[in-house]
């Protein structure tokens, strides 16, 4: 895939998640998809979708810094959102909150095979008042 086709995809990608349209996922990556970080196959991350818009109105994601080289794509991004449903247990406080993370995807056959991705978990936490 050429850089530009991988920067289209990553485009595709944060219009699943601002949209809240997780079957985009499925133009997007392969059917063997898995995130070595935190073990997610395509299914979870449909349901990560779902999940995170259901708990934070105001969602959206922020494409913040781009890197593509070879077979790999690199984004640092920005979430933001108010806190306005359950999450990770924590009953919805109302708090705007903002969460930077970074993700690398790996394409192969014009899909997206392999990711490794953050997000400032702990971080959010604070905000939402869970922790000091």
């Amino acid at each position: 895939m050429t850089t530009e086709e991988m920067k289209m995809f990553e485009r595709r990608f944060f219009q699943a998640w601002n949209e809240g349209k997780p079957e985009i996922l499925d133009e997007l990556y392969s059917p063997a998809f898995i995130n070595h970080i935190n073990g997610e196959n395509l299914d979870a991350a449909k349901q990560g979708i779902i999940g995170v818009r259901a708990a934070f109105s105001d969602f959206h994601l922020t494409l913040d810094d781009q890197i593509a080289g070879g077979d790999k794509l690199v984004s640092r991004w920005t979430a933001r959102g108010v806190h306005s449903g359950v999450f990770l247990g924590v009953p919805a406080t109302g708090k705007h909150v903002e969460v930077p993370g970074i993700g690398i995807f790996r394409f192969e056959n014009g899909k997206i095979v392999e990711a490794w991705s953050l997000a400032d978990f702990l971080g959010l936490l604070r905000q939402m008042g869970a922790l000091p």
